[in-house]
């Protein structure tokens, strides 16, 4: 075992007593740093996303199942001390930690590979500590293999929202070119959304949040409209991701006969009572979804870089973990919040971006148009959009850091011999990859006016 040194301490926050957000559930806590057990890696936290599950739990929706755990169970790290009989990782390598952290192996569940539905099952950040912290342990057998060369808070939203989206979209029955009906669009729908896009499906989103249904529209949902409004079409299928039991008739009455809801989410407010006709009959069906299994997440992951899934996130420095859960509840987040410690937590504004991906054997990025850009990320052209609309295309070789304002709007800061402007920007490839040693505004700006050793 490959330790660590014995005066390191875990910096981070806990849900010390649970109750609603605005009252300050999470504290900051500084506890000592265990060793890696057997089977057990210790990660140096990259990133960590902020889960709905997350907010549950620091508002009591959940029943605590230890006093003063640490959420968060969409872990990226590096590899920092490995246990004993840890085999597929070594100390430095990049691994995710995420909700599903052991079953038992030998239930009837466990053998039928249904291990989500193993009564013994344990997870990340409610039975034990999670990644609201700088370092997090997390059993090897369970730690999913990252890629080397991604953004850890592109990865990080993968872990949970990324996952169980996938095995909702397999609940909800989506047939082949089908008809989708995504109620809510947050950090989970906009993932699976874009599953069933590059699966053939027609997708329509349905939504109280107008910035998520500009996301939706971006990501070519074929309409969006409210979350009681009712889709153009029959539908199909459809997955219930707000946590809002008013809505199951409503997307119930929207599907076509013999379609399917899937309820999504772990907590969901009570359910009025159902109409057997108009809601349940004609083989309409009813399903929820219980976690996750292993082979979900490997599948998922495979996916996401098949398709060069786009990921839109708004990280937080862990500091700030609070407010992100705060936002959260509020609605004020577009995509994913993610939390980033350590040194590099100062606020990061990214703009969407897209993983890389495969293409008939290449590797490169896929842009907003669907094209594959085979270029190093650092030779890709900006496409910023400038007052007052007209599109302009950089000739630098660097990203540029897009700031999201509170009104959802984005502004590229650029900043040159003292005098700072501001355009008004829309990241339309996955070109706001950072460079290294670009860590500020002010490195971004000279690095965008041909100033800077890494343009």
């Amino acid at each position: 075992m490959v330790g660590v040194p014995a005066s390191e301490v875990l910096t981070g926050w806990a849900v010390e007593s649970p109750g609603p957000i605005q009252d300050g559930p999470l504290v900051r806590v500084r506890r000592a740093v265990a060793s890696p057990g057997p089977g057990e890696l210790l990660l140096r936290v990259e990133a960590c996303g902020v889960c709905r599950t997350d907010l549950h739990l620091a508002e009591g929706d959940l029943r605590p199942h230890r006093a003063s755990t640490v959420p968060g169970h969409e872990i990226v790290g590096r590899v920092a001390a490995v246990g004993e009989s840890v085999t597929g990782f070594r100390v430095g390598d990049r691994a995710g930690g995420a909700w599903l952290r052991s079953t038992c192996g030998h239930c009837r569940y466990c053998r039928a590979g249904r291990e989500n539905l193993c009564p013994a099952s344990l997870y990340t950040g409610w039975d034990s500590d999670g990644g609201f912290a700088d370092v997090a342990l997390v059993p090897a057998d369970y730690a999913y293999r990252l890629p080397e060369d991604q953004d850890a808070v592109l990865l990080a939203p993968l872990l949970c929202a990324g996952i169980i989206g996938y095995r909702a979209l397999r609940r909800s029955a989506l047939p082949p070119g089908g008809r989708l009906g995504v109620y809510g669009f947050g950090a989970s729908a906009h993932l699976a959304a874009q599953v069933a896009l590059a699966e053939g499906a027609r997708v329509h989103v349905l939504t109280r949040s107008a910035r998520a249904r500009e996301l939706a529209a971006g990501l070519g949902a074929s309409s969006v409209g409210g979350a009681y409004d009712r889709p153009p079409e029959p539908l199909d299928s459809a997955i219930l991701f707000a946590p809002v039991g008013d809505l199951v008739p409503v997307a119930l009455e929207a599907l076509d006969r013999s379609g399917t809801l899937a309820v999504a989410g772990i907590h969901l407010t009570d359910i009025p009572v159902l109409d057997y006709r108009r809601h349940l009959f004609e083989e309409r069906n009813l399903r929820s979804v219980t976690s996750n299994t292993r082979q979900d997440g490997r599948d998922f992951l495979d996916t996401a870089a098949r398709i060069g899934m786009r990921v839109t996130a708004s990280p937080y420095p862990l500091g700030r973990a609070d407010q992100a859960l705060s936002d959260l509840a509020a609605d004020r987040v577009n995509g994913a919040a993610v939390l980033v410690p350590g040194p590099r937590s100062r606020p990061r504004p990214w703009a969407d971006r897209y993983l890389s991906g495969t293409a008939a054997g290449r590797t490169g990025i896929r842009t907003g148009r669907g094209e594959f850009d085979e270029r190093p990320a650092w030779r890709r052209p900006l496409i910023q959009r400038q007052p007052p609309g007209r599109l302009r295309r950089t000739a630098g070789r660097c990203a540029g850091v897009s700031h999201e304002e509170p009104d959802g709007s984005r502004r590229v800061h650029a900043r040159a011999e003292g005098n700072g402007h501001d355009h008004r920007t829309e990241i339309t490839h996955a070109d706001a990859t950072r460079i290294p040693g670009n860590e500020t505004l002010e490195d971004t700006a000279r690095c965008m006016s041909g100033q800077s050793d890494h343009h």
